[in-house]
């Protein structure tokens, strides 16, 4: 596991950096949140995310069938389509930004006493989205995603960034058996300090998203430095 010294990861956070080093915003301000929170109540701005893979935001609880497991996908790997697995990923401004978001769909307006601690802890979140099939197919429900961990892209650093915790969004199909499976995506988040530390270490500040699915597959997504805009 990947563990740091809070002193050191402030010391990363602190040091000099240059244009394209990894840098999110945390504390936010009072005026970043009511910032967050008015883009978010925008329906025609896009949302601040990185968006990685074949899955996104608009995943829904679409398989309400009751006779899927993994059985007929295993005998029809050639002709299932899935869709793939994916991530996002979310700064505490992005994340305000998309609770915004949930609530105005739903007719709701959010404000800055709807937060609590928990929404601003100085995390980075990643949703990772289970690989599931593009069409109905009896017998088959997917891969959920069961675990993720950062990386960074140095390949001499082998030590990887556990999350502080996760997470199901539940998503829950019945299987002949009568069990119930939740393929729901993983929601996971990490620190924020230990995530500075962890960029700092590649030339680039690149880290992969690693994502493990519960049959063993793994799946890495790479951040870019190119892709730190999108990380406010």
């Amino acid at each position: 596991m990947f563990t740091l010294m809070a002193s050191l990861a402030l010391a990363v956070s602190a040091s000099a950096t240059t244009a394209d080093d990894l840098k999110i915003a945390s504390p936010l301000s009072d005026a970043e949140i009511e910032e967050a929170i008015a883009l978010g109540s925008d329906l025609s701005k896009k949302l601040p995310r990185l968006f990685l893979g074949a899955a996104g935001s608009d995943f829904g609880g679409a398989r309400s069938d009751s006779n899927r497991n993994n059985s007929s996908l295993m005998e029809h790997q050639k002709s299932v389509k899935t869709s793939g697995f994916g991530v996002e990923v979310y700064t505490p401004y992005a994340w305000i930004a998309r609770l915004s978001r949930n609530a105005a769909k739903k007719g709701r307006q959010m404000l800055p006493s709807h937060l609590n601690e928990t929404h601003l802890e100085p995390v980075l979140r990643v949703v990772c989205h289970s690989d599931v099939p593009q069409d109905f197919h009896e017998g088959a429900y997917g891969t959920a995603v069961a675990r993720a961990t950062l990386q960074s892209a140095n390949k001499k650093v082998t030590d990887a960034l556990e999350p502080l915790a996760t997470t199901r969004i539940p998503d829950k199909i019945r299987v002949p058996s009568g069990e119930l499976i939740d393929i729901g995506p993983l929601l996971a988040s990490f620190d924020l300090g230990q995530l500075q530390l962890l960029s700092s270490r590649d030339k680039k500040g690149e880290f992969f998203v690693t994502i493990e699915g519960d049959n063993g597959e793994t799946k890495k997504f790479k951040v870019k430095s190119k892709h730190f805009k999108q990380l406010p």
